[in-house]
């Protein structure tokens, strides 16, 4: 009887000892993916700040080919002139009535330029 005990014994201590081992692999891989967690986090985090976000943006728009160049210097000219009309006719005047006309104008103004501008280019299309 005593060497079936023995073997039991040794075979718990077996399986301690694998227990043991797979938890340590277990830990150490943890940290592994805490570690890339963590630098994943900080390229977030990076990648997500305003001047990353705008030079971002500005690249994809200066790179992107199917945009059209003058349609976006058609867009930035319309809504250039919507503000300078709405400084032209307000000036320095707190009068609300003619803050309103002015946020109108400021909205009315591009559409008008940017429609111009549009039947402009499609003429050049045709």
């Amino acid at each position: 009887m005593t060497p079936i005990l023995i073997r039991m014994d040794m075979s718990k201590k077996n399986q301690s000892v694998l227990l043991y081992e797979k938890i340590a692999i277990l830990e150490g891989k943890r940290k592994l993916e805490l570690v890339a967690l963590q630098e994943q986090y900080a390229c977030l985090i990076d990648s997500a700040r305003p001047s990353n976000l705008l030079k971002q943006s500005f690249f994809e728009v200066y790179h992107n080919t199917t945009l059209n160049k003058k349609a976006i210097i058609s867009t930035i000219t319309s809504f250039v002139v919507g503000y300078f009309s709405k400084k032209i006719i307000i000036g320095k005047s707190k009068n609300p009535r003619k803050k309103l006309i002015g946020d109108l104008l400021q909205f009315a103004v591009p559409l008008v330029v940017n429609k111009f501008n549009n039947s402009d280019v499609e003429e050049e299309d045709l």
